[in-house]
């Protein structure tokens, strides 16, 4: 029984000491824009899914279409050049800000006792920025 109860304490700490949005650096990231990575990517990935969503309603996915939908977003929907530019950068920048977070976890420890969650949540989220970088591009 006191296996159970040491497990359940151990998940209870790491659980308490996620910080997916970096809150508990609130202080540094006054001071230091590497403590704001987290806000920075939510933000940016707010950005992309807002993005996208709108495009979706102009863009056909079929072989014969694609390109033609992509020049009628670029040249007859308004503001469609910059939607899709926004679109485009606001990705790549989410890829830099999940690759910089982890770097800055990393360099930071925060995958020490009591934060390996942060550091696995970090590796989770770049990797599926990568596939959707990818995934994006195709």
């Amino acid at each position: 029984m006191s296996a159970l109860t040491a497990s359940v304490d151990w998940v209870k700490t790491r659980i308490n000491g996620i910080d997916i949005f970096d809150e508990h650096y609130q202080v540094e990231a006054k001071t230091n824009p590497w403590y704001a990575l987290g806000p920075i990517f939510y933000l940016v990935w707010f950005i992309v899914m807002f993005t996208g969503c709108i495009l979706i309603m102009w863009y056909v996915p079929t072989k014969s279409a694609a390109f033609d939908s992509i020049l009628d977003i670029q040249t007859k929907i308004p503001f469609g050049g910059l939607m899709r530019g926004v679109h485009k950068y606001g990705a790549d920048a989410m890829i830099i800000a999940a690759t910089m977070r982890t770097y800055r976890m990393f360099i930071c420890a925060d995958y020490k006792p009591g934060k390996e969650f942060n550091i696995a949540i970090s590796l989770v989220t770049l990797l599926l920025c990568l596939y959707s970088g990818l995934t994006g591009y195709l």
